[in-house]
């Protein structure tokens, strides 16, 4: 198995009740939500939560429930009050494939997307569907 690290390690300060003590997550999950968030010009915001309750205080986020298993797949939430999510979903596919991290996105801003799981949401190639997608303006 892949080495694991603790969610309450990125508990964020307002999450719930509902956040499960002792949850695991794999360590290179965490590591793409880092690289992700090191590609933005503004600070972003990746933590855990219980129910989802908690409130980002970055304007950029990306987030998961510490409630579920997160060792074999982890679903990301995402959201960004100034760039375009379709955009900070791209910057997550991007990092876990620069990290061999298996991935999928159904393509909609609804859908959470998967790390550990190439096949979660099918066979289609989620990455293609945004190609063009515009960085912020100075992001590299």
């Amino acid at each position: 198995m892949d080495e694991v690290t603790y969610s309450g390690y990125w508990k964020h300060e307002s999450a719930c009740d509902l956040f499960e003590p002792g949850h695991e997550i794999r360590r290179d999950f965490v590591e793409v939500l880092k690289a992700a968030a090191g590609t933005f010009d503004h600070e972003v915001e990746y933590y855990s939560a219980g129910c989802g309750c908690a409130t980002p205080d970055a304007a950029t986020y990306l987030w998961w429930k510490a409630q579920t298993d997160a060792t074999e797949k982890a679903f990301i939430h995402f959201g960004s009050d100034t760039v375009d999510a379709e955009a900070v979903a791209k910057r997550v596919l991007d990092a876990a494939e620069e990290l061999g991290v298996e991935v999928s996105w159904s393509g909609s801003t609804d859908d959470c997307i998967c790390l550990g799981d190439a096949g979660y949401y099918g066979e289609r190639d989620d990455r293609d569907a945004y190609e063009g997608v515009p960085k912020p303006t100075g992001a590299a």
